[in-house]
């Protein structure tokens, strides 16, 4: 049995972030209280340490840039393989704040520490729960080029053509002006409109974007079933309360982007 010093209260969890401009450094180890982590996203981006409800150690991965991560390409394989790397042995679970890595998840098989990259490996369970499907994207242009002709029963709702998510796609610290979370929400429960009127309500909804956990109580509004994301089931794999600043209000208005240090 293990002994009362043995146990270990607090997780951490392990963050693999694309190789984005503006990042203040490669690594950082931060609380669920910081103000900023190594970018400049508001809370709910995953990239912000009080989007989680635990202790968080961020890896940049070198040459996983946005672009690379969207092709798969070896520098994505690279970048993931050598940034689990330097988490592997100091965290509970390693994760990441792009759902295009599952495409490269062989980099993770090197590791002893517990990984899930991408909501996409929740999958097979949102198929296991209902027959019908919806995977909402970003952009669906992106992710069908990368999945392939979806498994039966499965359709993916893209966010292309939506303003504010267009803007999301290529957002960088230069972006202005700062991306509006209000707009952002308010094009998603349009573009839910849009799908359920011409599919009908699917069983299941499968968040894939990491930039969609933040409004799982805004597609409430729409949708009473089940909601799978990344963000919720890794804190919920590790026993963490869910951060409330992780979740969106639509009346909030506007969100501030943090300027790095």
């Amino acid at each position: 049995m293990a002994s009362e010093d043995d146990v270990k209260t607090t997780p951490v969890l392990g963050v693999i972030l694309l190789d984005s401009e503006g990042y203040t450094g490669i690594e950082a180890e931060c609380t669920p209280h910081d103000e900023v982590g190594v970018g400049w996203m508001p809370p709910g981006h995953l990239e912000h340490p009080r989007s989680w409800g635990c202790d968080t150690i961020y890896r940049v991965a070198r040459g996983c840039t946005p672009d690379a991560s969207a092709m798969a390409s070896p520098e994505a394989f690279q970048g993931v393989r050598e940034a689990a790397a330097a988490l592997d042995g100091r965290v509970d679970l390693i994760t990441s704040d792009c759902a295009y890595t599952w495409f490269v998840r062989e980099a993770l098989s090197g590791t002893a520490t517990p990984a899930m990259s991408s909501s996409l490996a929740l999958l097979d369970l949102a198929r296991t729960v209902g027959e019908r499907v919806a995977i909402v994207a970003s952009s669906a242009e992106v992710l069908g080029s990368l999945l392939g002709e979806p498994p039966a029963g499965v359709r993916i709702v893209g966010l292309d053509g939506k303003p504010e998510w267009t803007r999301y796609q290529t957002y960088t610290i230069h972006t202005d002006p700062p991306l509006d979370r209000a707009q952002m929400a308010h094009e998603l429960l349009e573009r839910l409109d849009e799908d359920f009127r011409d599919n009908s309500a699917p069983d299941v909804i499968l968040l894939e974007c990491t930039g969609l956990p933040q409004f799982r109580q805004v597609i409430r509004a729409r949708f009473d079933g089940p909601i799978l994301d990344i963000a919720s089931f890794v804190q919920y794999m590790l026993d963490v309360e869910p951060s409330a600043n992780g979740q969106f209000v639509i009346d909030q208005g506007p969100a501030t982007v943090a300027e790095p240090s």
